[in-house]
């Protein structure tokens, strides 16, 4: 799943900001932002460079675009069953739609969160990112 690094990196500083919170009264929110892009950025790298490495990639990997799952979920999801060779019968794909539905009647309350309130800035994240995003975030798609 690929999303922009614009709206995960904020997202996930975010929760760990609340796991943080569970367990401390003293939640610097500018050190879990360090924190958490250091750490992903990390990840991000690594997981670039052994997916590069690896001769079946092409044939391994399912790259699915947030946006696009968001906008079409169900698409994406029959895609997914094609590349891995499994039937998406009807009745899961009634009762995918099905559930959606009671979802999207949920009402939920919307998180909001800046990468600012992190200590972050968008050119940081854009720059610590930008092999990831121009490989797999097109640009339309960007925040």
């Amino acid at each position: 799943m690929h999303r922009d690094p614009l709206e995960t990196i904020p997202s996930g500083a975010s929760l760990n900001a609340t796991l943080w919170r569970m367990s401390s009264s003293a939640v610097d929110p500018h050190e879990v932002g360090r924190q958490w892009i250091r750490r992903m950025s990390w990840t991000n790298r690594r997981a670039i460079a052994t997916r590069d490495r690896m001769s079946d990639a092409s044939t391994r990997f399912t790259d699915v675009r947030f946006r696009e799952a968001m906008r079409d979920p169900i698409a994406q999801i029959a895609r997914i069953y094609q590349r891995a060779g499994i039937e998406l019968t009807d009745d899961a794909r009634a009762a995918m739609t099905a559930w959606r539905s009671r979802d999207a009647a949920e009402k939920l309350v919307k998180h909001t969160y800046t990468a600012e309130q992190f200590g972050l800035s968008g050119e940081q994240i854009r720059r610590e990112f930008a092999d990831y995003t121009c490989r797999f975030i097109p640009p339309e798609e960007r925040a």
